[in-house]
């Protein structure tokens, strides 16, 4: 039973002067160094209670049930406001991993992005003239036609054919979500003579001041390995088909799809694959295909079924849409409406520009109804590296995603980092869904050898071409397990994105992003390769549906020290009375769970750390259970894989934690992440690593962060400043804002910059 002392042991807030913020630059603050905690340290002992099972907190004298509301409510004062407002084996697998591949660029062929304010436009040209550019700013663009001229310029063209009007309108729209979003109409596509030396040339380009980059265009190469449904089986470890000789889905299984199916198929919802061609008439994709949207995008037409590499498109399409009609297999998203768009190669002459950029930005000005439409981006550069670094597909992928499209990008094949482009030079972010790829492995989820990695990757999932089953081009019946690396890992995100969509349609690509990443497990990889988390589309699909049925709970302490909940009694509706959860408490956390129980923290009257936890989701609840300690402060917050971790100051006024050791399961005991604290908060970064913010004993704020999503911890850094309240929260992008109280009672912010 957790013990009810007298009134006058219960703690007060710490009485400490409060001295006069400085309106100081940024980095003027105190940085005084904090202890670290010893490793195997042991909470202090003396006032620190064993742990207990679970018992009986009293309850205190609540007859009636109600909680009484103190009188005199009114608004907060408000105050004025200070002065800081303000395949088997791969086919296109790299000769040497890791080794830049020269050569591989579409010859004589560059990408310029010209600066926004230049405006650009092709300009008239006089009979067997040069093509040139001007400005439509009335801007001087004599050296880069000079240039041109030089180099024996043969055709200029717009690498994205969208209508200047258009253009200047989506740009418009996205600058609320990112302010570096470039104008489309700034791209163009130059073509030399093949034998040109068109590294040199953007060079020469990119120095230009009215220019923002140019690039050489890399060839496009598909992103693969070439190489109750009868073939889904039934576990997650390969199980050869005796009637057909096939394996079965086990990746079905591993990525925990078939549990989600119940919630969600992906009715309703579009999925987009800009690809290199499909079988359109094989008997599991005829049924989900709308035929009247497919979209050639290399010559402007609507034959998708063209050329030697229609098998790409045809495995591709299997893995994430895939009927349910009593044949051959099941897609991630069985019920989505399929959408083909070819863009590699067509029956007609080619359109101007570049094919990949105009195939998205078809997709997001098509009419889908209402529906909401999910890209799938099916290319790698000739030395299999990530397409975004081409800078018209760059923004246009960009330009999609401020449209409300989601975007899913395969990472490549090229077993380097994703982020760099072919010269080693950082590519522009784009925030798009970069998929990794996994091997297959009986007991672990292994990065793919091949699979691209870095920092950027959101999330990986199986792309095995020994192992992975789907649709082949061969005949309409025809099935293979020969389509692997990430061109078979990414249509499996981009179906659980579908799923996700069709429980809300209202996410965004940021929320869906955010989601996959942190409902994810664990990929086995060396620690400069990560790939993000492994997909687990059940539980995303559940987080998914908690947030848009949950109700809101409020807990409060009472006058009587209890803990009190009042709940809304529907979601966006209205609320319950009081109930009292029992207990004598003076500092109060909570969290949920990874299947949604909600979980109290809370110091009782002996300082140790006492919970409490619903028993199903927003269902009953258990009695008080004591995790022993002594505390007088506690945060919580929950790990990318969905355990639990509390944070508590000890009586050595340094930083404890403890933590579940699998999610919803047992837990740890005490350890010390020492400093000398106050008060603590805690939240996750985009990656899922959490980060705990305190105020110092020199009442500056400190942090501590874990190096790897749900792994070790960094020694604190000071962020400066006089506080004495924080509260921390996440921006859409997943950039952490943290808000304190100054000394001038005034609110002040802090923020990450990326």
């Amino acid at each position: 039973m957790m013990p009810e002392p007298d009134r006058a042991q219960s703690a007060g807030p710490d009485e400490l002067p409060r001295p006069k913020m400085p309106d100081a630059a940024v980095g003027t603050m105190p940085t005084a160094a904090m202890p670290e905690g010893e490793p195997g340290a042991r909470m202090p002992p003396g006032e620190t209670p064993g742990e207990t099972a679970e018992g009986a907190m009293p309850v205190p004298n609540a007859v009636g049930g109600g909680m009484s509301e103190p009188e005199g409510l009114g608004g907060m004062p408000a105050v004025a406001l200070g002065g800081h407002e303000a395949q088997g084996e791969p086919r296109f697998p790299p000769a040497v991993p890791q080794q830049e591949i020269r050569g591989m660029w579409e010859p004589g062929r560059v990408e310029v992005e010209f600066r926004d304010d230049i405006r650009p436009q092709l300009a008239p040209t006089l009979e067997q003239g040069a093509p040139a550019i001007e400005s439509r700013a009335a801007l001087d663009l004599d050296s880069i036609n000079e240039v041109f001229r030089r180099h024996r310029i043969q055709r200029v063209e717009p690498s994205v054919d969208t209508p200047l009007e258009e253009a200047d309108r989506a740009q418009a729209a996205a600058l609320r979500a990112d302010p570096a979003m470039p104008n489309l109409g700034s791209f163009f596509t130059l073509q030399f003579p093949p034998t040109a030396d068109i590294e040199r040339i953007a060079s020469e380009l990119s120095q230009l001041p009215e220019v923002e980059r140019a690039v050489p265009v890399p060839k496009a190469v598909p992103p693969a390995e070439p190489e109750d449904e009868p073939l889904v089986g039934d576990q997650d470890t390969v199980v050869l088909d005796p009637l057909t000789g096939l394996e079965n889905q086990w990746y079905v299984h591993r990525c925990r799809v078939d549990r989600a199916w119940s919630r969600a198929t992906g009715q309703g919802v579009v999925i987009a694959d800009i690809d290199w061609g499909y079988r359109t008439t094989h008997e599991d994709l005829e049924p989900r295909f709308d035929m009247g949207r497919a979209y050639n995008s290399y010559d402007g037409g609507s034959v998708v079924d063209f050329g030697e590499f229609i098998d790409h498109g045809t495995g591709v399409m299997g893995h994430t849409g895939a009927a349910v009609n009593d044949k051959g297999m099941a897609g991630f998203a069985h019920k989505a409406s399929l959408w083909p768009i070819q863009a590699n190669d067509g029956p007609g002459s080619p359109v101007s520009g570049n094919a990949w950029a105009q195939a998205i930005e078809h997709v997001r000005l098509a009419d889908s109804d209402g529906a909401r439409k999910v890209i799938i981006l099916e290319v790698q550069t000739g030395s299999f590296g990530n397409y975004e670094m081409v800078p018209s597909v760059n923004a246009a992928i960009r330009t999609a995603i401020a449209d409300g499209v989601v975007v899913c990008v395969a990472a490549g094949n090229g077993d380097r980092d994703a982020g760099l482009d072919d010269h080693g030079n950082p590519i522009p972010e784009t925030g798009s869904i970069l998929v990794g790829a996994t091997a297959y492995h009986a007991a672990s989820n292994q990065r793919w050898r091949f699979s691209n990695y870095g920092p950027r990757i959101v999330v990986s999932a199986p792309g095995d071409s020994s192992h992975d089953l789907t649709c082949s081009s061969i005949a309409d019946t025809a099935y293979r397990n020969t389509f692997g690396g990430t061109s078979g890992a990414t249509p499996k995100v981009a179906g659980t994105a579908a799923l996700l969509l069709e429980v809300d349609p209202n996410l965004t690509h940021g929320e869906i992003r955010d989601i996959l990443r942190q409902t994810g497990s664990t990929v086995v990889t060396g620690p400069d390769k990560p790939v993000g988390t492994f997909l687990d589309a059940d539980a995303a699909v559940i987080e998914v549906v908690q947030r848009k049925t949950s109700r809101l709970d409020v807990f409060v302490r009472g006058h009587n020290r209890a803990v009190w909940e009042k709940m809304q009694t529907a979601p966006n509706n209205g609320w319950s009375g009081y109930s009292s959860l029992g207990g004598w408490i003076d500092r109060l956390a909570v969290s949920q769970n990874s299947d949604g129980r909600l979980e109290i923290f809370a110091r009782g009257s002996d300082k140790a750390l006492w919970h409490k936890w619903q028993t199903a989701p927003s269902g009953a609840w258990s009695g008080w259970m004591s995790k022993g300690g002594w505390i007088d402060r506690v945060a919580a917050g929950r790990n990318f894989d969905g355990r639990l971790e509390v944070f508590a100051r000890g009586g050595d006024r340094a930083l404890w934690h403890r933590w579940q050791t699998s999610p919803g399961g047992a837990w740890s005991g005490w350890a010390s992440l020492g400093g000398w604290i106050n008060d603590i908060t805690v939240s996750n970064n985009e990656d899922g690593r959490l980060e705990v913010f305190v105020r110092g004993s020199d009442s500056a704020l400190w942090h501590k962060w874990q190096t790897t999503p749900g792994g070790g911890w960094s020694g604190w850094a000071s962020l400066g400043g006089w506080i004495d309240l924080t509260a921390v929260e996440r921006n859409e992008d997943g950039r952490l804002e943290v808000f304190a109280r100054g000394s001038d009672k005034g609110l002040w912010h802090k923020w990450q910059t990326a």
